[in-house]
Protein backbone atom coordinates (compact mmCIF):
# COMPACT_ATOMS: atom_id res chain seq x y z
CA UNK A 1 0.00 0.00 0.00
CA UNK A 2 1.14 3.65 -0.88
CA UNK A 3 0.25 6.45 1.16
CA UNK A 4 1.74 10.06 0.19
CA UNK A 5 1.56 12.80 2.33
CA UNK A 6 3.85 15.30 4.36
CA UNK A 7 6.16 14.32 7.24
CA UNK A 8 5.28 16.52 10.44
CA UNK A 9 8.02 14.61 13.09
CA UNK A 10 10.54 12.02 12.35
CA UNK A 11 12.13 10.56 16.34
CA UNK A 12 14.41 7.08 15.71
CA UNK A 13 12.49 4.91 13.39
CA UNK A 14 9.24 6.61 13.53
CA UNK A 15 7.95 9.27 11.17
CA UNK A 16 4.10 11.17 11.55
CA UNK A 17 2.76 11.84 8.26
CA UNK A 18 -0.30 14.45 6.92
CA UNK A 19 -2.11 13.00 4.37
CA UNK A 20 -4.19 14.95 1.46
CA UNK A 21 -7.48 14.38 3.83
CA UNK A 22 -5.87 15.66 6.80
CA UNK A 23 -5.43 12.20 8.71
CA UNK A 24 -2.63 12.25 10.37
CA UNK A 25 -0.31 8.31 10.53
CA UNK A 26 2.43 6.76 12.02
CA UNK A 27 4.99 4.65 10.81
CA UNK A 28 7.85 2.44 11.57
CA UNK A 29 10.71 2.32 9.43
CA UNK A 30 11.09 -1.61 8.53
CA UNK A 31 14.76 -2.91 9.22
CA UNK A 32 14.95 -3.88 5.15
CA UNK A 33 14.12 -0.67 4.34
CA UNK A 34 16.59 0.53 1.37
CA UNK A 35 17.49 3.74 4.13
CA UNK A 36 18.58 4.37 7.81
CA UNK A 37 16.74 5.60 10.36
CA UNK A 38 19.32 8.29 10.67
CA UNK A 39 18.35 9.36 7.09
CA UNK A 40 14.92 10.41 8.30
CA UNK A 41 15.77 13.52 10.37
CA UNK A 42 15.73 15.26 6.32
CA UNK A 43 12.32 14.47 6.07
CA UNK A 44 10.02 17.07 8.07
CA UNK A 45 8.46 19.25 5.64
CA UNK A 46 8.92 17.14 3.07
CA UNK A 47 6.26 15.40 0.72
CA UNK A 48 6.89 12.26 0.25
CA UNK A 49 5.11 8.85 -1.16
CA UNK A 50 5.61 5.64 1.85
CA UNK A 51 5.41 1.91 0.99
CA UNK A 52 4.19 0.16 3.34
CA UNK A 53 1.93 -2.53 4.86
CA UNK A 54 0.20 -3.33 8.18
CA UNK A 55 1.61 -4.89 11.19
CA UNK A 56 -0.35 -7.41 13.49
CA UNK A 57 -1.21 -5.45 16.85
CA UNK A 58 0.34 -2.06 15.98
CA UNK A 59 -1.41 1.07 15.36
CA UNK A 60 1.42 1.96 13.24
CA UNK A 61 2.29 1.09 9.70
CA UNK A 62 5.72 -0.85 7.99
CA UNK A 63 7.15 1.85 5.82
CA UNK A 64 9.25 -0.62 2.94
CA UNK A 65 10.46 2.30 0.67
CA UNK A 66 10.40 6.28 0.72
CA UNK A 67 9.81 8.50 -2.65
CA UNK A 68 10.31 11.90 -1.71
CA UNK A 69 7.96 14.12 -3.93
CA UNK A 70 8.04 17.32 -5.59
Amino acid sequence: MDTIGVVLLVQEGRLRLLDAEGRGHVFLLSPSAPLEAQELAALPGRRVRLSHHAAPRLMAGIVTAIEVLA
